[in-house]
């Protein structure tokens, strides 16, 4: 924990409140330090600054008094709010969110680092992950927290970082077109990487995976970049191959300036038709190679060793709930269960442990979301690959009777289910020592809580 002079250095870090009620042209005055700004009253600490967001459930403004029992200091709020202030100082601006967003931008505008923003449908805070153990040791860097790269919590996280960083590693994600460019606006990346491109949110997209494709390539209109790692496949789409000016840096196949490739157990780089060193990871699946892939062109791209790279991939680390293996009453539980689409479910399936000798694999899974007209399509895409790669299926939610339909369809017998807990009691009834257990679905779904 620092002491009471590294808190006061990382309160004025922060900046004053004389300093943001200035920013908004307000003639509110006060010398108080911020220590923190937040979007959820429950992280609230002593000198605070809240923005009170209305979402579609929840309104900020209802939150001010946690906030001032929290000891916070002040509050951006809505001009038309005219509730009590609790003790706060309230700022009242337009907009709370266009006001979050401006504050972000300004801030991050006059700091000195190279921002590396990450987008893609699938893989990114995995990738952001892999890519600060990489880099750390190298660069005074800030990682976004969690999964947060939304229009709110992207600027939140700016925001929070000390700012003397030499590298601002930002997820960037998207549900609908125009997000992204938002996020350009606000932390222009110097370095991008673009992960594979899938059918997440082709809800909001008429033109669906073109959309997408279109709406993820606003990250390459940075006025800042110098470079972009790209997944292969997406280079197939005119919006990314055709995008920018910067350089361009292909990985995944064997054509890709890096590909990986395998010899038994151990890996090695093929970097633009060079093969590097040999060496273990700890994880095997494609889709978790394809994202520490992506990793190592970036760390080449910005200096770094062979060696380096080798002997810090070997702390490399999953995220909670991707991809991760748990041992419950004997059963090999797969926790997948962060998120769905149809690409990263079909590389799940595909990359699963298998069960102990005459023992069997399950897949419980929720249905996905967004996925609009594609959507029926890509549930029974997700059965047919389920029936070749698990022996039951056990499904939440009426979405999932196309996967039902085509597992059922080659001959196995599944389950439908409409609540969590009969689900969680039907699979410890059918589940046995030595089964493994594949655990996936939309994060609405939270499957995690079956291993609770």
């Amino acid at each position: 924990m620092p002491g009471e002079n590294g808190l006061e250095e990382e309160r004025k870090k922060k900046g004053s409140l004389q300093e943001i009620a200035s920013f908004f042209e307000s003639d509110q005055k006060s010398s108080k330090l911020i220590s923190s700004y937040c979007i959820d009253s429950r992280q609230a600490v002593k000198g605070s600054c809240f923005f009170a967001l209305k979402g579609k459930r929840v309104d900020g403004h209802d939150f001010l008094q946690e906030v001032a029992e929290r000891k916070g200091v002040a509050a951006l709020v809505d001009k038309e709010y005219r509730g009590k202030s609790f003790g706060l100082l309230l700022l009242r601006v337009p907009d709370v969110l266009t006001s979050l967003q401006q504050l972000a931008k300004s801030v991050q505008k006059e700091r000195k680092g190279s921002i590396i923003g990450i987008t893609g449908s699938v893989g990114k805070t995995t990738t952001k992950e892999f890519l600060s153990t990489l880099l750390e040791e190298s660069f005074l860097l800030y990682k976004s927290p969690l999964s947060y790269n939304s229009q709110t919590t992207l600027p939140l996280n700016l925001l929070n970082a000390k700012g003397d960083e030499e590298l601002f590693l930002l997820e960037m994600g998207m549900s609908q077109k125009g997000e992204i460019r938002r996020h350009v606006e606000i932390a222009p990346p110097h370095y991008a990487i673009i992960t594979r491109i899938g059918r997440t949110h082709t809800e909001f997209f008429p033109d669906g995976i073109e959309g997408v494709a279109y709406a993820k390539g606003e990250i390459l209109e940075s006025p800042a970049l110098k470079a972009a790692v790209i997944f292969e496949d997406a280079l197939a789409f005119s919006s990314i191959k055709k995008r920018g000016a910067c350089q361009k840096i292909s990985f995944g196949s064997p054509s890709s300036d890096y590909f990986l490739k395998r010899v038994r157990k151990k890996v090695y780089v093929v970097e633009r038709g060079k093969p590097g060193p040999l060496f273990l990871l700890p994880f095997a699946a494609d889709h978790l190679l394809s994202n520490f892939l992506a990793c190592v062109a970036l760390c080449r791209t910005l200096g770094l060793g062979w060696e380096e790279i080798v002997r810090r991939a070997q702390r490399l680390r999953l995220p909670s709930k991707r991809f991760e293996i748990v041992i419950k009453e004997g059963i090999t539980f797969v926790n997948d269960s962060y998120n769905a689409s149809a690409e990263s479910t079909l590389a799940a399936l595909g990359n699963l442990p298998s069960p102990e000798k005459g023992k069997r694999t399950l897949f419980v899974f929720g249905e996905m979301r967004e996925l609009g007209a594609l959507s029926e399509e890509s549930h029974r895409e997700v059965g047919r690959a389920a029936a070749e790669a698990t022996d039951h299926l056990i499904c939440l939610g009426d979405g999932c009777r196309p996967v039902m339909e085509a597992f059922c369809k080659k001959g196995k017998k599944g389950m439908l289910f409409h609540d969590l807990q009969t689900l969680k009691e039907a699979l410890f009834l059918e589940a046995a020592q030595g089964d493994v257990v594949l655990i996936k679905g939309a994060n609405s779904h939270q499957l995690w809580r079956l291993l609770e």
